[in-house]
């Protein structure tokens, strides 16, 4: 597993403000943010190219910079260069009428099948639009549901924390703990990201388990992927991975964040950019299981994200040795937010997860 860094190590590249300077040389590196001109996420070519323009990075590429910070910490230079454009989302119901471009169409069918007839999926759907009774369910309540029941209790501190900043509406949550945390405390229990990602690759891994197969699985093991470009690198470290256990090949990633990406801002699309050029740049061969594009689960507060991103043909000349051309991009499409509260996105989002996984193991079954 020495592709993998654990979550309890620390990454000795997220922290550093500046580079180790080579030896005799003690001239230390800027790390500000050297754009100028208007920035936004572009949602087409159209906006991107513009963007290039007026900022006057048209005629540059990734292997222009000398300068470039991790993948949590992209700078506004670093992510324009990347070229990456991010389509206007589409509602969670949208991508059942898009599962043909992703390779997906030939497995929906099974998918739908898989959750349908599921009990605990049918204990479990009941019970995501009544988070307050969760705490209280024991095992032998018939709504208990099984293997379900850790994702409704991290997902009910996931609304907890949400609710409790911009709602103001309270979700019981028991902590498993004797005695009472302190308002800060039991604040903060909530809110760690870290209960963002384990709500997340419960889910995924509950949704997997529908399937008889063991060969491929959602991990909380963030994967780094380093990007070196001629003047500069960066570090870019996901929160999980969807990967194959005999190979460790991977088939889709995952990002988290505590709160929701309304609240947070452009810097969640920034990191997810510099993830997927890094992993993109990683990855061998191009073609992958979903018609060659990457797959990016991403999981904000209480809402979460299914992303598909595809490189244009050119773009992988422009990532190698940086040869411009103004179709050289990578697209992405964002179907979301699917509300873990709301019992019709989540039913969307079954179907799309036993689909991926589906494919993914019938990809790895074939290459």
């Amino acid at each position: 597993m020495s592709r993998f860094i654990t979550r309890s190590k620390k990454v000795k590249h997220e922290k550093p403000e500046q580079e180790t300077p080579e030896k005799g040389i003690s001239k230390k590196v800027s790390y500000a943010d050297s754009f100028t001109g208007s920035f936004s996420i572009p949602a087409n070519k159209e906006e991107l190219l513009s963007i290039l323009q007026n900022s006057k990075l048209n005629k540059n590429s990734l292997h222009d910079c000398i300068k470039m910070r991790s993948g949590s910490k992209v700078l506004k230079k670093q992510f324009v260069l990347f070229r990456s454009i991010w389509k206007n989302s589409a509602k969670p119901g949208e991508l059942s009428d898009a599962m043909d471009r992703y390779n997906l169409e030939g497995v929906l069918e099974q998918a739908i099948h898989l959750v349908n007839n599921s009990q605990e999926v049918k204990r479990y759907l009941a019970l995501v639009n009544h988070p307050h009774l969760v705490p209280d369910l024991q095992e032998d309540d018939p709504q208990w549901a099984g293997s379900w029941m850790p994702v409704l209790r991290f997902h009910a501190r996931c609304l907890a924390f949400c609710r409790k900043k911009h709602d103001r509406r309270l979700v019981p949550v028991r902590l498993s703990t004797k005695r009472s945390l302190s308002s800060p405390t039991k604040r903060k229990a909530e809110g760690d990201e870290s209960i963002v990602n384990a709500a997340l690759v419960l889910f995924l891994n509950a949704a997997a388990g529908l399937v008889r197969s063991s060969q491929c699985e959602f991990s909380m093991v963030r994967v780094p992927f380093i990007a070196k470009l001629n003047h500069a690198k960066f570090t870019a470290i996901t929160d999980g991975a969807l990967w194959v256990r005999s190979t460790e090949a991977i088939r889709g990633i995952i990002e988290v964040k505590k709160d929701r990406r309304s609240k947070i801002g452009d810097k969640v699309t920034m990191q997810e950019a510099a993830e997927l050029v890094g992993w993109i740049m990683n990855s061998q061969p191009w073609e992958e299981a979903f018609s060659g594009y990457k797959c990016l689960i991403s999981e904000d507060g209480d809402e979460i994200w299914l992303s598909f991103a595809k490189p244009t043909e050119t773009y992988a000349a422009y990532l190698r040795d940086g040869t411009l051309d103004d179709d050289a991009l990578l697209s992405v499409e964002r179907y979301g937010p699917y509300k873990v509260d709301n019992e019709e996105h989540m039913i969307y989002l079954l179907h799309a997860v036993v689909a991926i996984y589906l494919r993914a193991v019938a990809f790895d079954n074939v290459s």
